[in-house]
This record gives C-alpha cells, sequence and structure tokens, in this order.
C-alpha cells in the first residue's frame, strides 16, 4: 500500500498503539493521520509554516506533538487533528519531541541544544545540551517513572526531569548520533553515530 498526500518528504511516522492508525510528519508543514487498512488520510494537522521534523503519539492515544523547523511544538487532538497548544520559545528549529509514557509532559529538542520540559501547554523546565557545534537535539525519550530523559546530540546525555541531579554526559567519537532506544527500566541504551559507531550502553 502507498499513502499518496503529502506534497514533500515524508520526514517522520509514528504507529498508534494499536497499529490502525498511522502518524506522519512531512516538509509540506502538515502532519497527517491515516487509516492503516485502507490508506485513507482521516485528517491533516495545519499551522506550521516550516518543516515539521518529528512527531508522536501520547499513550493514551489523546494526543499528537510536532516540532518544526518554525522553531515550534504543538499538541494536537488525537480525535480530529484540532491544533490544543502552540509551545513557542524554542530559539532554533526543534528537531525533537516526546511524550512521556504518562501523557502528562512533553519533552522537546532544538539546534541550539535546549531541551524544554511541557505540561498543559505550559513550560516546567529548560535544559542547556551544551553551545558546541552539532548540538542538535536529535531524539529523546523519558523513562518509564517520568523522572528522567535521555538525549542524543554531540554526545548521549541522561537528565533528571526535576532538575535536583546534575546531568551525566557520555561522549561519542562522531560529530553526532540520530536516535536512542533504551529498555523498558532505562538502565540498557542503544544509538549510533555518523561515523557508523554502535554504542551498547549499561547504567551502574
Amino acid at each position: 500500500m502507498v499513502l499518496q498526500d503529502h506534497t514533500d518528504v515524508v520526514h517522520r511516522c509514528k504507529f498508534f498503539d494499536n497499529d490502525s492508525k498511522l502518524l506522519t510528519a512531512s516538509y509540506d508543514a502538515t502532519l497527517k493521520v491515516w487509516d492503516v487498512a485502507t490508506g485513507v488520510c482521516l485528517y491533516t494537522c495545519q499551522g506550521h509554516t516550516e518543516w515539521v521534523l518529528d512527531c508522536d503519539v501520547s499513550l493514551d492515544e489523546k494526543m499528537l506533538a510536532s516540532s518544526s523547523a518554525d522553531k515550534l511544538v504543538k499538541v494536537w487532538d488525537a480525535r480530529d487533528g484540532r491544533m490544543i497548544y502552540c509551545l513557542s520559545g524554542h530559539r532554533d528549529c526543534v528537531r525533537s519531541c516526546r511524550f512521556a509514557p504518562d501523557s502528562s509532559l512533553l519533552a522537546s529538542g532544538d539546534d541550539l541544544g535546549e531541551i524544554r520540559i511541557w505540561r498543559d501547554g505550559s513550560l516546567v523546565r529548560s535544559f542547556a545540551e551544551n553551545t558546541a557545534i552539532f548540538s542538535w537535539v536529535t531524539d529523546l525519550s523519558f523513562s518509564q517513572d517520568c523522572r528522567h530523559v535521555v538525549s542524543v546530540s554531540n554526545n548521549i546525555k541522561w537528565w533528571s526531569v526535576d532538575g535536583t541531579q546534575p546531568p551525566r554526559t557520555f561522549p561519542i567519537l562522531g560529530s553526532h548520533a540520530r536516535f536512542v532506544w533504551h529498555n523498558a527500566d532505562f538502565t540498557s541504551f542503544i544509538t549510533v553515530d555518523n561515523a557508523g559507531v554502535l554504542y551498547i550502553l549499561k547504567q551502574l
């Protein structure tokens, strides 16, 4: 099956939990939700003015999130694509966004290395990754208890959401990593950098 409706490159996609629907994010500045069985586009989320670079579906499947080169993060109603929140404050392209497992928090990361934590449309906390070249926050993820976030850019870094613990950093050999995966208890992590080095890390 081929899903055709976007007018530019599709940069990210994410299945809903039961795999019956698919969320896609495109350089045409839109999100689309598709019926996987029929290939029909159910609705389109419009509101960004630049490339949409990442997207996510909350675990309770009530909300969608998008981050864009227009420096904005948007939260949408997963039932019909209506915009709920427009989150501003990032000073550069927002390359990543991810909901917490309990759907209460949203994390976003930008090309200046800043990570922002949001709740109900308001900023909870922000972290400065670094100011070095390739500090783009290309991926991030919450722990199951929503107390920690792991991010990848020109390093791998672990943050406490409440800011009470200093971040921990693991340097990489390449200039940047692209994605990070972790197990359910947030103790093992896998990423790969642009030099082709695969990292399998274990928290002690």
